[in-house]
Parts: C-alpha cells; structure tokens; sequence
C-alpha cells in the first residue's frame, strides 16, 4: 500500500470507504461497516503509519469473493462444453439411442471457491448476456446453476472435453464424442 497519496486521492479514498460503510450499515454488516469507517478516518485524516493497518485493508487482500484467472478460465471452459454438448447431442442421440441426458451441474454455493465460480458463471449469463443456450437449460428440469454439491460430475466430463480439445479431435466424431464426455468418470 502506498503510504504516500496526494490530498485528492486520500479524499477519494476516504469518500469510497465512507459509501461502503453506509453500504454495509444498510446490509446490518456492523463489523465491516466499522471497519470501512476506521479506513475513512484513517485516510480523510491522513494517518499515513495505519494505511498498512491489516485490520482496515486485509478485508481486501484475502477477499474470497475474487476469482482467480485459472478459475475463470475454467468457467468459460464449462461454458464451452455445455455449449457443445447441446449443439451435437441430438445427433449424438440417434447413434446412441440410450445416451444418457446431459446433467447441467454447476457449482456449490456452500464453498468459497465454486461460489465466485458460480457468480462468474451469472455474470456471463446475465450481464455478457453470452450462452443463452447453456443458461437456459440451467434453468429447466433439476438442473441449477448452484448444484448444492459435488461437482464431480462435471469435473470429468470437463477433463475428457479438455482432452479432446487440447488434442484436436473435438470434432472428428461428435457423436461419439459427445457420448464419452457424457460417460466420463
């Protein structure tokens, strides 16, 4: 943390933490909305020895709700399967008359890291307004974008996709390769 800021930038500092602690009173969060008003104290006053104060900024710096670059390429990676999946299913069904369904599993919001994974996966849906397809079969039958559990299922299929991808044999066989994703374990 810089312990040097112009006038202008403690101002907007203290401003930003001002705003978030009155965020946090109106979500009845009263111990982030004291610490938000310590931070605004500490730089509407220029206390520059408490700018390093854990107790003001390590909310930030270990912030769970942040993804990281490998997961959110790991959510566009799913996006991508389940965009292939439905593309070439129905065709993959008439080879395979007994082709199991596709599962739309996404991630459990019980756990800290698949919880921004899934916000991620809204974030594409909603606001990239992208894989309108992919959305909408998470939203039909018992499939959920919050699985409420493992996501195993999804984890392999995803490897066995990744392969064939990295391997460049995605589409030699969609068919088939839509039934060994589906089978993966």
């Amino acid at each position: 943390m810089n312990s040097e800021f112009t006038e202008k930038e403690r101002l907007i500092l203290a401003n930003q933490y001002q705003i978030l602690a009155e965020l946090a009173e109106l979500r009845d969060n009263k111990s982030d909305a004291e610490a938000y008003r310590k931070a605004n104290k500490v730089f509407y006053y220029g206390y520059s020895e408490k700018y390093q104060d854990t107790d003001i900024l390590g909310y930030f710096e270990d912030d769970n709700s942040k993804i990281s670059k490998q997961g959110q390429v790991e959510v566009w990676d799913l996006l991508k399967m389940y965009d292939y999946l439905i593309h070439h299913y129905e065709e993959a069904k008439k080879e395979y008359p007994d082709l199991k369904e596709i599962q739309f599993i996404g991630y459990d919001a019980n756990d800290d890291e698949e919880h921004v994974k899934m916000n991620y996966m809204r974030f594409i849906f909603e606001e990239e307004n992208l894989f309108k397809n992919v959305k909408e079969k998470f939203s039909t039958g018992n499939n959920s974008i919050n699985s409420h559990g493992s996501t195993i299922i999804h984890e392999s299929m995803l490897k066995t996709y990744l392969n064939m991808s990295r391997d460049n044999t995605l589409y030699d066989n969609p068919d088939l390769n839509v039934k060994n994703i589906l089978e993966s374990k």
